[in-house]
């Protein structure tokens, strides 16, 4: 539940309507009570957006140095991972069907018990805790909650020095979040104390990179002639959250749910998924998909060469491609990732009239004994994979798997 001192900063930044005087690059620093350092970022000079968010420390400033890099160049799904990787705890101010029950009846008994009445576009606050590949939550935290309170404080302070001279005389300069010094606001008795303090360089990005360590497996694959050619390899986020924890269809989950990590490893020759691995901890898959790896491997044959397109990816295979002695290639576009990409996204993103219809009947038809045995020992090989990942009601995936149990495909 969300704390009265909070609910009522928030209000107060609202009047102040910070977001027309400051630019969302325009940050500063709060020191909070606890020593650490959050960056705050007012949000809103479009009229769209109204919010503060506060980074906590450095890994939160270098999520929002993320969120702004040049997308040009990035798919789909290295855009959601960007966008989903910020870090920080944000008030906002919306308009009530966009908050969840829970939140409308919170802030209903606040403003109930303070005679308030909410009225107008963007009127109700609403408070979240972002976490890198993780659905945006609750402010259930007794630190987040201090925290987003000291943010509050600090911006109502500056709305106050603003009323007398520009952004620029207090240090609030715009630009890109690197080589330059920011404000850093220390509460004190009566007020807030000043300085300003240089930026922290970044911190370069360092991906997982493990190793096999079952020494028999590999040493095995080294004697076998069977050779798997090349893989096609990505890492990246499914886009539906999930969660570990059984629910009810209309009841939410107590913790925040996750987006997964999945790998994939395609024959680049005819686009067949040779695995298709999902993690449940979107903090640490090298384990899972290690196994996943020797799996493939021991069931495909090792391949020859490890294509890769991006650096996580490329990470992850820099000391196993090594290990089954493969040559790890990295290419910028690889044509059958791109197209296996595509599919997973429709599966999940299909907004056409009529295209929930077209799911049905494909259901519907998978349902049919007859239609699993007509079909291609290659589609029914990557159906089988979607049932790894729970992507196959389970009606459907006991037919798909006795039919890869009746052609030895298990």
């Amino acid at each position: 539940m969300i704390p009265d001192p909070l609910y009522e900063a928030a209000f107060q930044f609202r009047k102040t309507k910070l977001w027309q005087r400051l630019y969302d690059t325009q940050i500063f620093a709060v020191r909070h009570a606890d020593g650490t350092i959050g960056y705050c970022c007012v949000m809103g000079m479009m009229g769209e957006h109204l919010a503060l968010a506060v980074y906590p420390g450095e890994e939160g400033l270098a999520s929002y140095r993320r969120m702004g890099i040049d997308r040009s160049g990035c798919n789909e799904f290295e855009t959601r991972e960007i966008a989903l990787s910020q870090n920080c705890v944000m008030v906002s101010f919306e308009t009530k069907d966009e908050l969840r029950p829970k939140e409308c009846q919170e802030t209903r008994t606040y403003c109930t018990g303070h005679k308030i009445v909410l009225r107008g576009k963007n009127a109700w606050p609403r408070f979240q805790r972002f976490r890198p590949y993780y659905f945006p939550w609750y402010v259930d935290d007794e630190t987040d909650q201090a925290h987003l309170l000291e943010g509050l404080e600090a911006c109502l302070h500056v709305a106050s020095m603003l009323d007398d001279v520009p952004p620029e005389a207090l240090g609030l300069t715009d630009g890109a979040p690197f080589h330059r010094k920011i404000p850093l606001l220390t509460k004190s008795t009566g007020g807030f104390t000043w300085e300003w303090v240089a930026l922290p360089k970044p911190a370069p990005i360092v991906y997982p990179s493990p190793e096999i360590h079952d020494d028999l497996a590999l040493a095995r694959l080294a004697r076998s002639a069977k050779r798997g050619g090349e893989w096609a390899c990505d890492i990246f986020l499914h886009v539906e959250p999930m969660t570990n924890e059984e629910t009810e269809a209309d009841e939410e989950p107590e913790s925040a749910p996750f987006y997964a990590f999945l790998l994939i490893i395609l024959d680049p020759k005819t686009g067949m998924i040779l695995s298709l691995q999902k993690a449940d901890d979107p903090e640490d898959y090298t384990e899972i998909f290690t196994r996943a790896a020797l799996a493939c491997a021991q069931s495909q044959g090792k391949p020859s060469r490890v294509l890769v397109c991006n650096e996580r990816t490329r990470a992850f295979f820099g000391k196993i491609s090594a290990q089954l002695r493969a040559e790890l290639v990295y290419k910028k576009r690889i044509p059958c990732l791109e197209e296996a990409l595509d599919e997973f996204l429709a599966q999940f993103t299909c907004d056409e009239e009529g295209s929930d219809e077209d799911v049905e009947q494909l259901l519907e038809a998978l349902r049919d004994p007859r239609a699993l045995a007509d079909m291609p020992e290659s589609i029914l090989i990557q159906l089988r994979q979607l049932i790894k990942i729970n992507e196959m009601p389970e009606d459907i995936a006991e037919n798909v798997m006795r039919e890869c149990k009746r052609r030895g495909l298990l």
